[in-house]
């Protein structure tokens, strides 16, 4: 049926009618304003986002991007992002989010910085390829702040450290502070420790004359008194002093009047240095051992410059490291150093003309001296090396020591 063509007025027409869309050609009627409202709603139903007045005018070319309000805030426009990777032909920009979906990658080149609003990131897999869940427990044992050129953290770390042994060699490297370097931790072999505590040659920066020999009694001054004796042991052991069971009994020893050529130069003008074992086997209270490297006497009791050990009773056992000048007598306690008083050691006694004497027990320097040491402007006076004794000083006891072989250098 044919329908003429009328304005709608919902002011003019109440009703209008109309033919029903279901083939009957049956007419209804319909209120107008209800139909207005309608037709206005299909209007916008059907408009496309490109014809609203602030959208973008097209989609030629926004393949992939999302839908944004734009920097000044008045209207929307399409910004790079979404699912997918976001890579340098589309670089990240100020603000922009980034929306992925499960194929997404993740972001490969930003030129932004992300801002997650203070927000948690969790459910993460692995970040470069690492868990960060596993290793960020692992840092959480870290302590604060922590820094492993600390020194009181590196040394605790070293102290009680359980380190295995080994059979030291000459060429074996020890860790050391350079006091001529700022402390710097350097290292040297074993035998350069050796010998400068004393284990051959070397030991001065000039020419030496160097002999090592064992004690002989025949090819030393010796003195003794009363129940005193010295005894050749072996000819390979040294020998053997005894004060005998008499009071203010003593034997003395001292090297080398029969020997020209262990005989030292005279004086105190040139360095020089004694190494010497000994073993003190029957030390007893209120008697007294000598033990000198150097000595301008045959009797070392009697010596008025020298430089060794002295083992006496000063109301207890004591050890001192001992030297004279020709007036006056400078000491040192090193009774804790020595330990048990009847016990074998390795004695150096270092001379440095002019500068000092240094002392040493079993490679270990245990004091050292820089006064009241023998006269280094001396030229004339007797140098022995080597001037041992034991005396009693009041009792009735034996007091004995052994020596065996010794060691000499001097500066030529």
């Amino acid at each position: 049926m044919a329908t003429e063509k009328a304005k709608i007025d919902g002011n003019r027409h109440k009703t209008i009618l109309l033919e029903k869309d279901d083939g009957s050609g049956e007419l209804v009627n319909a209120q107008a304003d209800a139909i207005t409202k309608r037709l206005k709603v299909a209007a916008v139903i059907t408009s496309p986002f490109t014809s609203l007045s602030d959208t973008p005018a097209a989609y030629t070319g926004e393949a992939g991007k999302t839908v944004v309000v734009n920097g000044a805030a008045d209207g929307l426009e399409f910004a790079a992002g979404g699912a997918g990777d976001v890579t340098a032909a589309a670089a990240l920009t100020a603000n922009m989010p980034v929306v992925g979906d499960d194929g997404a990658k993740g972001v490969k080149t930003a030129n932004a910085a992300l801002d997650f609003n203070a927000q948690n990131v969790t459910n993460v897999g692995t970040v470069d390829g690492r868990d960060v869940s596993t290793d960020g427990s692992k840092l959480d044992g870290v302590e604060a702040l922590a820094d492993v050129t600390d020194e009181a953290n590196v040394k605790s770390s070293l102290n009680g450290a359980t380190i295995t042994a080994a059979t030291v060699a000459t060429d074996d490297k020890v860790l050391i502070q350079d006091t001529d370097d700022a402390d710097n931790l350097k290292t040297v072999t074993a035998q350069s420790i050796a010998d400068l505590a004393g284990g051959g040659t070397g030991l001065f920066d000039t020419s030496v004359m160097t002999f090592t020999d064992t004690l002989r009694a025949d090819e030393l001054d010796i003195n003794v008194t009363n129940t005193g004796t010295v005894a050749q042991i072996t000819d390979t052991s040294g020998i053997a002093l005894s004060t005998g069971g008499t009071a203010s009994s003593r034997a003395f020893v001292a090297g080398y009047q029969t020997n020209s050529a262990h005989m030292l130069s005279a004086g105190y003008a040139k360095d020089m240095k004694v190494r010497m074992m000994v073993d003190v086997d029957g030390f007893n209270t209120s008697t007294q051992v000598l033990i000198y490297g150097i000595a301008d006497s045959s009797d070392p009791s009697a010596a008025t410059q020298f430089a060794g050990i002295q083992i006496v009773t000063v109301g207890t056992d004591k050890v001192f490291a001992a030297s004279k000048d020709g007036a006056t007598t400078e000491t040192t306690d090193i009774t804790a150093d020595w330990g048990t008083i009847n016990a074998r050691k390795v004695i150096d006694v270092v001379y440095t003309a002019g500068t000092d004497v240094k002392f040493y027990l079993n490679g270990a320097l245990v004091a050292t001296h820089t006064t009241r040491i023998p006269d280094n402007t001396d030229t004339t006076s007797s140098v022995r090396p080597v001037a041992y004794g034991v005396r009693n000083l009041g009792t009735t006891s034996d007091t004995t020591m052994k020596a065996g072989w010794f060691v000499l250098e001097q500066e030529i």
